[in-house]
């Protein structure tokens, strides 16, 4: 028994060691995509693009006319002073939390790799990587719905397919609520379980 736990414990840490580096290269992409983004949003010459035309193109279920894709629509606008404030909060917010999640998850990671599965150390990296996930997911949901909600001041004729997409990202968004959940509460559940056995002990 105690061999078959060793193996397991290797497992963990062999994949543990893989995940890290990516893990931490993932983090410092994201963040220097982050600040590339919103200098962009923010050093832009300042234009006409209002909030309602980046609400519109935000939640376009189709491919903007006469640009490639979002990104490439936001590279040739130059959006006006409402619009850059807006999507510069949005931005920052969602990638401080975001970059937190990762950090979090990296540091649990890091606790796999040297043998700390079920305890304290583990369970509370997890919780806080949990934490900051759902609150970078609730700043894009909360923000999408708000585009959609000003897109729809502009009676556009594919309403059905804009709340589709919404719809759809929710369902994404709850599967990936309802999955952390578990595998946090699996490791409570472990962690409470180890603590019991060492006490037994």
């Amino acid at each position: 028994m105690q061999n078959e736990q060793k193996k397991r414990l290797e497992k963990f840490k062999k994949v543990s060691g893989y995940l890290l580096p990516l893990s931490s290269l993932v983090m410092v992409i994201f963040a220097f995509g982050a600040i590339i983004a919103i200098a962009i949003v923010l050093f832009k010459p300042v234009g006409e693009t209002n909030i309602f035309a980046v609400a519109d193109a935000m939640t376009l279920s189709a491919k903007i006319e006469g640009y490639n894709d979002i990104l490439d629509w936001f590279l040739h606008k130059r959006l006006d002073w409402t619009a850059k404030i807006v999507l510069s909060l949005i931005f920052s917010g969602f990638s401080y939390f975001a970059i937190q999640a990762i950090f979090h998850f990296n540091g649990l990671l890091g606790c796999f790799y040297d043998g700390e599965i079920f305890n304290r150390n583990a369970l509370t990296r997890a919780r806080k990587a949990f934490r900051f996930n759902v609150f970078a997911n609730l700043i894009f949901m909360l923000a999408y719905l708000t585009f959609l909600i000003i897109s729809f001041s502009n009676l556009h004729q594919n309403i059905g397919a804009r709340i589709e997409q919404f719809l759809d990202i929710l369902l994404g968004v709850a599967i990936d609520f309802g999955f952390y959940c578990l595998v946090l509460w699996a490791l409570e559940m472990g962690t409470e379980l180890s603590e019991e056995s060492e006490l037994t002990i």
